[in-house]
């Protein structure tokens, strides 16, 4: 149990030493926050220049004097005039922390963005576009998808004509911002084509709008020149030929659009329209269908499609019809073709057996002259050697053109056989190259996975001790039956010359301040206040607030007329953890720093308007001094109370 508001600026001290601090300045800057969250709690408005803003500010800055090389001064100082709109004073703060090694955590990250975004916006729409970079910069930077942000920085770079530097902004706005999408095409042409490529599409895109297709058609030609890979190029030359009525140029420039982009459903269509210009219906059906697939909602492909279909049909049908009709007549010239060839057959017999005759007399004829001429004449025993010799020659000139084709046979075979062993060699080699490759796939893929499950390992067992951590805080702060025991401790409400109002006490909560207390805001807040020694019996309401180790975050307090009281005695209340004026502020899984207590009129005003002079006395003379012992207990909604420790 504490007995005194002096031992919490010790012990907030001790922690800032623990972090570096020289104790001066940790006292200082513990002042600083004690002021500051007295101020959140009382001010409805803001300003710089009310006092206990004043005395938060000055403390800081005497924090940073004594601790010109510690971060912890300036966060605080960023935070604060953050707080009071000093956006410009804000922002010179943080990059003094950031300098210093200051780390980015959540709540930097949203308070640095918050001060980012007004700075760029205020400097950019009040004119000032290059002062406003690194403000915007910095916003992108901690929120990538921010649009304002984006689309700003990428008109900055475009009226600079820097198109590649806008171009990372452009992409990011991913098409929210519709009359930037030109300009995006241009940078990502540039950047993938260069910027005489991009001209010279640029120039034949002009000359397309004014309705010059030859000239269009020309810069496209010199874009593809430059660049044989542009695309866009290419359907550029494409479109502007098949305007012109250059079907075999238009079919060209589509084929090497395909050859780039296989799937380009424009390139599959226009192939499509020159085949259904030639008549070459099957091949356009083919494709448009394939165009239709890849591009559904475009009513001028199914159109397309359609009326390839119907002309094929109609083609069909009329060949159809043509070739009945020669059937027909091919039906007829085979029967008169029939009658025909059955009159010519009786004339051929007729003429038959005439020749028949005829013949037979020749017969007995040359047979009489034979008879006579073998009587006449017998062939010489010379001509009986000769003929022999002549079949001897025939017979050796046919075995050796044998014997020249079995030569021939056996050669082919050979470099068939060889051929295949070459072949037979390559799928070998082929094989052993693509079984080595598998076996390489399979140990980068294996390492890869180890690598990664040995991440997950680490990380898993990061998270497992940062639960265990959280468990074992929380733990130690909890009290048996589930209760957890907020504070405990003697408030001394006292004048002083230094430190918080008397009408405000700070009580340190160590076992708090790291505990994840997320678990925890479903449950009911009971309070007990026990007043030891107040010099009235003045009516008077008793506040207590959880304050956040972030002064960029309202201190969640109890509603004032919780704990109302007069003399001494003990008085109880209880109020929802999620009823507290300021609860949806505070981020509970990372604790809470102290508890403050403040005293108020009957009314809820605070009892001391800060630093007003010598009417304060009169007013504080009933109150002050006042000791009393103040208790909170969270306990889970519906649950017992567990009574006082």
């Amino acid at each position: 149990m504490v007995t005194s508001a002096a031992v919490t600026i010790a012990v907030l001290a001790s922690a800032a030493v623990a972090q570096g601090l020289p104790p001066s300045a940790a006292d200082a800057l513990s002042r600083g926050q004690q002021a500051a969250a007295e101020a959140l709690a009382s001010y409805a408005y803001h300003l710089p220049d009310s006092p206990l803003w004043t005395e938060a500010l000055a403390a800081g800055t005497e924090a940073a004097r004594l601790a010109p090389d510690h971060p912890a001064p300036r966060r605080f100082l960023a935070q604060a005039y953050l707080q009071v709109g000093w956006y410009a004073r804000s922002w010179s703060a943080w990059q003094a922390y950031l300098d210093r090694g200051g780390g980015l955590d959540a709540s930097v990250r949203r308070q640095l963005l918050e001060v980012a975004t007004w700075m760029g916006l205020n400097a950019y729409d009040s004119g000032r576009r290059d002062q406003a970079v690194p403000y915007l910069e910095t916003v992108v930077r901690l929120a990538p998808d921010d649009l304002g942000a984006n689309a700003r920085l990428a008109r900055i770079h475009l009226d600079r004509d820097e198109p590649l530097e806008a171009l990372p902004y452009l992409e990011a706005l991913d098409g929210r911002a519709p009359e930037l999408i030109p300009a995006l095409q241009r940078a990502r042409r540039i950047e993938r084509y260069g910027p005489d490529a991009a001209a010279a599409y640029a120039s034949a895109t002009e000359a397309l709008d004014t309705g010059s297709l030859a000239t269009a058609q020309d810069r496209f030609l010199q874009a593809t020149a430059l660049r044989p890979g542009f695309t866009d190029a290419w359907r550029g030359v494409a479109t502007t030929a098949e305007r012109r009525g250059r079907l075999q140029q238009a079919r060209t420039a589509y084929e090497e659009v395909l050859a780039l982009s296989p799937n380009d459903a424009g390139a599959l269509a226009g192939l499509g329209r020159i085949a259904l210009a030639e008549g070459a219906y099957e091949t356009a059906i083919e494709r448009f269908e394939r165009a239709a697939e890849l591009a559904p909602g475009r009513s001028e492909i199914a159109d397309a499609l359609a009326r390839s279909r119907e002309l094929l049909q109609e083609r069909t049908a009329t060949e159809e019809a043509q070739a009945r009709a020669e059937a027909d007549a091919a039906a007829r010239a085979q029967a008169q073709a029939a009658e025909q060839a059955a009159a010519e057959q009786v004339a051929a017999e007729a003429a038959q057996a005439e020749a028949a005759q005829a013949e037979a007399a020749q017969a007995e004829a040359a047979q009489a002259e034979a008879a006579q001429a073998d009587a006449a004449t017998e062939p010489s025993a010379a001509d009986q050697a000769a003929g022999a010799e002549r079949e001897a020659e025939e017979q050796a000139a046919a075995e050796a053109r044998a014997q020249e084709a079995a030569r021939q046979a056996a050669a082919e075979q050979a470099e068939a056989e060889r051929a295949a062993a070459e072949r037979a060699a390559a799928a070998e080699e082929a094989a052993r190259r693509a079984e080595a490759e598998r076996a390489a796939a399979e140990r980068a893929a294996a390492e890869q996975a180890a690598a990664e499950q040995a991440a997950a390992d680490r990380a898993a067992a990061e998270r497992a001790a940062e639960e265990a951590e959280a468990r074992a805080r929380a733990a130690e702060a909890g009290q048996p039956g589930g209760s957890l025991l907020l504070v405990d401790a003697v408030a001394e409400h006292r004048r002083s010359a230094a430190g918080p109002s008397p009408a405000v006490a700070f009580l340190p909560v160590p076992a708090l301040a790291d505990a994840d207390l997320a678990g925890r805001t479903g449950d009911v807040i009971h309070l007990r206040v026990e007043v030891l020694d107040k010099p009235s019996d003045a009516p008077v309401l008793y506040q207590l607030c959880l304050v956040p180790a972030d002064i960029a975050v309202r201190p969640a307090c109890t509603d004032p007329d919780r704990l109302a009281f007069s003399g001494t005695g003990t008085y109880e209340g209880e109020q929802p953890w999620s009823g507290l004026a300021g609860f949806d502020g505070v981020d509970w899984q990372a604790g809470v720093d102290s508890v403050m207590t403040v005293l108020r009129r009957p009314d809820g005003a605070p009892l001391e308007p800060p630093r007003t002079g010598s009417d304060a006395d009169d007013q504080l003379a009933a109150y002050i001094p006042m000791t009393v012992r103040i208790q909170a207990l969270a306990v889970p909604a519906g649950a017992p109370f567990p009574g006082w420790p």
